[in-house]
Parts: structure tokens; C-alpha cells; sequence
């Protein structure tokens, strides 16, 4: 009989807290926000980068998770957005200050599009949380 044996891939708490610790100073722009929004929430990349405004409820400090994002030609105008991988929506709690990172993240998006979608011919106005420059999502 075949034994097939899974090996768990993941972080112990040490290294999580090294990781993230390193991504608050040298990492790229908005890999703070990625990357504690994904440790502490549990969601997937897909997931992630299919965020929008309007699934994050600051007041009760959640996300709502509905969608995923596939982009098969890796072309950022041809994504699409399908449903999670269960099928299944559900809303995460968060501490507030990875709400607070998401909150500033908001803001700044919202300047952006206030200055470029009438500048950028291309601007792609759908409200990702993480987006490109012109709005596509990353």
C-alpha cells in the first residue's frame, strides 16, 4: 500500500513575527498591508486581491469575502472574479490595526482616483483594494 504524506507548509509564530518584521522595513509598497492582512485572516491570495471598499466594514472591524480573482494570461485587464474556492462567502474579524493599515490604504486609493481617473485614459475605476495605478487590480 502507497502512504502518501502531506507536509504542512506554514509559519510558527516566531517566524511569522520575523517575516512581517522585515516586511515593515524593507519590503515593497503595500507588501505591509498584503501580508498581515493575509496572516491574520487567513484568506487566500485569490481572495485577497478580489477585496474591494466595500468588503471591509470598519465600524465592526470585518472583511467580507466573497470572490476570488483568477487571471489566467496574467494580462491585468482580462481578470475575472469567480467565487471563493468553497463556494462559500464569510466574513473575518480584524484587530484594529490591520483595519487601520486598510483604512489608510482606502484613503489613499480614494486620492489617487480623485487625481487620475481623469488623467489616465485607462483608468479602471472598480474600487480594488489593491490596485495598480491606473486601477487594475494587482
Amino acid at each position: 500500500m502507497e502512504k502518501n504524506t502531506i507536509e504542512e507548509s506554514y509559519f510558527e509564530k516566531i517566524e511569522l513575527f520575523t517575516f512581517l518584521d522585515a516586511i515593515s522595513k524593507i519590503g515593497l509598497e503595500l507588501d505591509m498591508e498584503r501580508f498581515y492582512t493575509i496572516a491574520f485572516s487567513g484568506m487566500r491570495p485569490g481572495e485577497l486581491t478580489a477585496l474591494k471598499k466595500t468588503d471591509l466594514d470598519f465600524e465592526n472591524n470585518t472583511i467580507r469575502i466573497s470572490k476570488t480573482l483568477y487571471n489566467e494570461t496574467n494580462n491585468m485587464k482580462a481578470y475575472k472574479l469567480d467565487t471563493t474556492k468553497t463556494n462559500k462567502a464569510r466574513t473575518i474579524d480584524l484587530d484594529d490595526k490591520i483595519m487601520s493599515m486598510l483604512k489608510k490604504l482606502v484613503q489613499r486609493n480614494d486620492e489617487h482616483k480623485m487625481k487620475y481617473r481623469t488623467i489616465l485614459e485607462d483608468f479602471h475605476d472598480a474600487d480594488f483594494l489593491y490596485q495598480r495605478p491606473n486601477g487594475y487590480p494587482f
